[in-house]
């Protein structure tokens, strides 16, 4: 078979399947060349969600007269002085936009050179210029795109509905506009405005496009070490959710995805945040161009870094030394969501007491002009939906308690108080044997008992592991175990990091094991799902390139002894045990979220309150 080289019409087309995907990708090369031409105002318009037309306007630098012909031209480009691709300051410069685009849709262009007073526009008849002709335009370019995909029909195939193209726009322009807050941006859709991003400082752009409703859990993060600079803000630990869509990461000023970014962040917040949850951070990485290569995707996209663990070595110190400061805060978002949520139900109950009411007036009705047999059953019945029972449960005091202090050594209060002093007031009650409601001069609380003991156990036990104080004793009675034969081997694979965590065992044969010794705080613990569960945190491996795989593992475990031995959902507490606790909570690091990730207290202030009961 006769090898023959291919026609640039096909080379081309060929170049643009790998850059030109679908709408949002015409509009992500061409908004990069706006911000590249530093323009500070950018108008994007689409019909048919970009298929059947694309208009991006810009007032930047444009483009001179005699540069028309090559804009077009497979890797043209003005970005590339030096021919030094370790040396990019753009965001685009593989010259492959423009020619891609011209190659599947028809394209034209009008724009007015900055030190020009003439403008002009070129209709592109495929890559080549068709007509250049005078044209009237205040500054900057303009860019319209038509009949997307025309000369390659069946991409069209391959695209999906308007609703979700458009979607896929408005993400795009999102991404890449974020970080330009000096830049202005609207999005309009078959005429209808979409996005109006206005000159802003960065916290109020990030606000604009993630959501107000997260401002207020937001922190600022500004960090540098000799070979990085990193900013931006990350959320609190209990604002996280189940997709990584609110990860935003920039690499000088180019938003980039990267799976070893986002572990990284996913692995800072391990013991803050649910293991399938995600927490919210905008971080600008500002790198030495020679640490990294954008040249390694056609979208430009992924980034090779020179050296990926300092770098998440770097991001981890960068975050950590600012949630670590508010890690014992709740979240604002979750008690608003909270309030609302009350809202909704009185809502509903008022709709259903309105029913009710009228019902009332109907039975009233018949009763006194038709005197029929009334329907009582069925007015009972919506009556009883309207009922809500909410009988505060106090500690009986008479009863045997369990004092928190038979285990002061574990739940002594920590001497390294964290930066963000909370007061959690006064217990006021315990309901339902598993939330302690407290007051203060300003708030009330509601806390979950079980997680927030589970977080003070193994706030503790980290400390006393790194400390080496983990206090081990002898069993009495070797505990049996039985397990399967590949969870022993497991076990005996990491013997020595289990004996540094108290625990020692023995095999007794290819299922069985003896239980030797434990933690004191795990003597009373049910020994079996012990070891259970500690089969399954080890089996449990993180896909990390940092070295902080066995750390996560090791503070799993430790979580894992927290939840054996803490305080459990369904225990009477007495006002001084609850009191305790409160103090407890207060003087422990991250204290706003279970070893689970679970929000432990809610936070209401009496605006709040006055909002569930509209009265504001």
């Amino acid at each position: 078979m006769q090898i023959e080289k291919l026609p640039q019409f096909i080379i081309n087309q060929i170049a643009a399947g790998e850059v030109i995907e679908r709408p949002a990708s015409i509009i992500k090369e061409l908004v990069e060349n706006s911000i590249d031409a530093h323009s500070s105002k950018i108008e994007i318009s689409v019909v048919n969600a970009g298929k059947s037309y694309i208009s991006i306007y810009d007032n930047g630098d444009g483009i001179q007269k005699d540069d028309f012909h090559n804009a077009v031209t497979l890797h043209a480009t003005s970005k590339l002085h030096n021919l030094n691709l370790n040396e990019i300051d753009y965001l685009g410069f593989r010259g492959e936009a423009l020619a891609s685009i011209a190659s599947v849709a028809k394209i034209s262009i009008t724009s007015k050179y900055k030190d020009s007073n003439e403008t002009w526009k070129a209709i592109y008849d495929k890559n080549n210029v068709r007509d250049l002709i005078p044209a009237t335009l205040n500054s900057g370019t303009k860019i319209e795109v038509s009949d997307l995909f025309f000369s390659v029909p069946a991409r069209l195939n391959f695209l999906k509905t308007d609703i979700t193209e458009l979607s896929n726009i408005i993400n795009t322009c999102k991404q890449i506009i974020l970080p330009y807050n000096n830049i202005s941006l609207r999005l309009s859709s078959n005429n209808r405005l979409i996005l109006n991003y206005p000159p802003s400082t960065i916290k109020i752009r990030i606000s604009d496009i993630l959501g107000n409703e997260f401002t207020d859990d937001l922190c600022e993060v500004n960090y540098e070490s000799e070979s990085c600079k990193i900013t931006g803000f990350v959320g609190k630990p209990t604002l996280n959710f189940n997709t990584q869509n609110k990860l935003f990461f920039y690499i000088n000023g180019r938003y980039v995805k990267d799976k070893y970014l986002s572990l990284t962040l996913k692995s800072t917040y391990s013991s803050l945040i649910p293991h399938d949850r995600y927490p919210i951070a905008v971080l600008f990485i500002d790198l030495p161009k020679k640490d990294f290569d954008v040249n390694v995707h056609p979208r430009k996209l992924e980034v090779r870094f020179r050296d990926i663990k300092k770098l998440q070595q770097n991001i981890d110190v960068a975050v950590k030394s600012v949630i670590s400061k508010v890690s014992n805060i709740s979240s604002i978002f979750i008690a608003n969501n909270f309030r609302d949520s009350l809202i909704d139900i009185q809502n509903k109950n008022y709709q259903k007491s309105n029913k009710t009411t009228t019902e009332i007036k109907k039975f009233n009705n018949d009763l006194i002009f038709n005197n029929p047999t009334p329907k009582i059953n069925s007015l009972q019945e919506d009556s009883s939906d309207f009922e809500i029972d909410f009988i505060p449960e106090f500690s009986d005091q008479s009863k045997e308690q369990e004092h928190l202090q038979q285990q002061s050594n574990l739940f002594e209060l920590q001497t390294n108080k964290p930066d963000n002093d909370i007061d959690l007031g006064t217990a006021v009650t315990q309901f339902m044997n598993k939330y302690i409601i407290s007051k203060s001069s300003e708030f009330i609380f509601l806390i979950d008992q079980h997680a927030v003991h589970e977080r003070v156990v193994f706030e503790k036990l980290k400390k006393n592991f790194y400390d080496k104080k983990i206090e081990s004793q002898q069993l009495l009675i070797p505990e049996m175990v039985y397990l399967s034969e590949n969870d022993i081997e497991l076990l005996n694979n990491n013997k020595d990091k289990i004996k540094e965590l108290g625990i020692t065992f023995k095999k007794i044969s290819n299922d069985l094991i003896e239980i030797t010794s434990l933690p004191i705080i795990l003597i009373e613990s049910n020994k079996s799902e012990l070891i259970k569960d500690l089969i399954e945190d080890f089996t449990n491996d993180d896909d990390m390139t940092c070295n902080n795989s066995m750390k996560n593992k090791i503070e799993r475990i430790l979580a894992t002894f927290a939840c054996h031995t803490s305080i459990r959902s369904g225990k009477t507490l007495s006002v001084e045990e609850m009191n305790q606790i409160l103090r407890l909570i207060e003087t422990t690091e991250n204290s706003a979220q279970c070893n689970h990730g679970r929000p432990s207290y809610i936070k209401l202030s009496l605006k709040d309150l006055d909002k569930l009961f509209d009265r504001i």
